[in-house]
């Protein structure tokens, strides 16, 4: 935090002024000028309405460049905008940059809808919210923050009220949440003023870390999460917002809001190796790195857990939600690529894993083929395979794996046929009844010797195999 000299002064006896005035035009003079390379951001201290203008608003231009004709937003009304002119002391002009005292005419905007405190920005989705973090220092070294404690926050051009949380220290001062009782519109690095309620003086100062900061506890929060949002090189400042937004992601287009730098920062994040870019959203690596083990973790897990399967469902190892889902698709799409993971079934495995039985299982699924063989046409259903409730998970495993190694077909979820009884009756159909039309059950009845709970779906099989062609209620046999 900077600190600035604190210089006594009097207006009566004009006591200490000329001090203030050098110690202000030293500051003025080496301030330097503020970088044209950055987003709009123009806190609103009056606003008012010009008859055959509209809606002007004035105020600072704290960063970047308005200019006339130019698309706008302004929170926390979250109104979209045109700007008409542009004015700097009085004289019209095309743009205003940095530093300037400027009036805009906005198209669109009602007057009522940007009162003192609102901001003028040139960033979609920069939204205005009620809780941020901060870093923030006491004028008195010997106060605290009591958690609860009710303060006036001043920032930009807008005072509200607030709750202060103390969440722990950092090197640079003590850590708080606030909670706002308003909206205000933050950036990473902005610099407030904090005031006690009654009476109204300044008790200290801070800079905002987090504008939309995660839920979190004082007792879980942990200053590392947070302390590279105040450190000097962007790059540090980027990867640290990116991380705090963990599996979701950061937008590209609020990195300059979220780490507090200017859009040439940007140009870089492709090629750090500690950010990971999928469309428009940057990630941590380490979240990355985590997701990735994570994936892999559920894959073996089911390996073990289910060693009769060719692999895991992949929609159950992707997240329902879109933005989370977007990097663990990517993650997948990668470990495929590397050969880490391959698709089998549309399942996903690790490389090389196949299902296996062991000698108890082989044992028990020669029994269930032989069972099966022996019942024919009209075998019967998992339940009464299995022979207890404790047994039917193995069971319908069992059958699966006889499913996939072609030694047995599934007609429905309950009724499996052994393979040779289907071809069996696929070719007493074709030789008996084929070239045939319109057939009704009856006539496949004869010749499969079912009854209709099993002629039902070997008739749909046959259907879907391409040996009868169904016609409502009748069937033709391909000849």
């Amino acid at each position: 935090m900077v600190r600035a000299p604190i210089i006594p002064t009097s207006v009566e006896t004009g006591v200490g002024l000329d001090e203030l005035r050098g110690a202000l035009r030293d500051l003025a003079l080496g301030g330097g000028r503020r970088s044209p390379d950055d987003v709009l951001r123009l806190p609103i201290d009056r606003a008012f309405s010009v008859r055959g203008t509209g809606t002007v608003v004035t105020g600072t231009v704290w960063s970047g460049t308005v200019r006339e004709g130019g698309r706008v937003f302004v929170e926390p009304a979250g109104l979209n905008a045109r700007v008409r002119r542009v004015h700097v002391h009085g004289r019209e002009v095309k743009e205003a940059g940095a530093g300037s005292r400027a009036a805009i005419a906005l198209a669109g905007v009602p007057v009522d809808d940007v009162p003192r405190g609102s901001d003028v920005v040139d960033v979609e989705g920069w939204r205005a919210t009620e809780r941020i973090t901060a870093i923030v220092e006491l004028m008195d070294p010997g106060a605290t923050l009591e958690r609860g404690r009710r303060v006036r926050v001043h920032l930009g051009t807008a005072e509200v009220m607030a709750r202060v949380f103390p969440l722990g220290r950092l090197a640079s001062g003590a850590w708080v949440e606030l909670r706002l009782e308003g909206s205000v519109l933050s950036r990473c690095g902005d610099r407030l003023v904090l005031r006690s309620y009654s009476p109204m003086t300044t008790i200290g100062g801070g800079v905002v870390l987090e504008p939309d900061p995660p839920r979190r506890k004082a007792s879980r929060a942990r200053g590392d999460e947070v302390e590279g949002l105040g450190a000097p090189r962007a790059e540090e400042r980027i990867r640290t917002a990116a991380a705090a937004t963990g599996e979701r992601g950061l937008a590209r287009s609020l990195v300059p809001v979220l780490a507090g730098v200017g859009p040439s920062a940007m140009a870089g994040i492709g090629d750090d190796a500690e950010l990971v870019v999928i469309e428009d959203r940057v990630y941590a690596r380490r979240v990355w790195s985590e997701v990735e083990a994570r994936v892999l973790d559920l894959v073996r897990r089911h390996h073990r857990e289910r060693p009769l399967e060719p692999g895991a469902p992949a929609e159950a190892l992707r997240p329902t939600e879109r933005e989370r889902e977007r990097l663990t698709g990517e993650i997948l799409r990668t470990l495929e690529r590397s050969g880490q993971l391959e698709r089998a079934e549309g399942r996903l495995r690790i490389a090389g894993f196949s299902p296996s039985l062991s000698d108890g299982q082989q044992a028990r699924a020669d029994q269930l083929l032989l069972r099966l063989t022996a019942a024919g046409l009209a075998p019967p259903d998992v339940a009464e395979l299995a022979g207890s409730e404790e047994a039917i998970e193995e069971t319908q495993a069992l059958l699966e794996h006889l499913v996939r190694t072609h030694r047995a077909v599934r007609l429905s979820a309950t009724l499996i046929v052994e393979r040779a009884a289907l071809d069996g009756l696929i070719s007493r159909v074709r030789s008996e009844l084929g070239g045939r039309t319109e057939l009704g059950p009856a006539d496949f009845r004869a010749v499969a010797d079912v009854s209709r709970r099993f002629l039902v779906p070997l008739l749909q099989y046959l259907d879907v195999a391409g040996v009868t062609v169904r016609r409502g209620d009748l069937r033709d046999v391909v000849v």
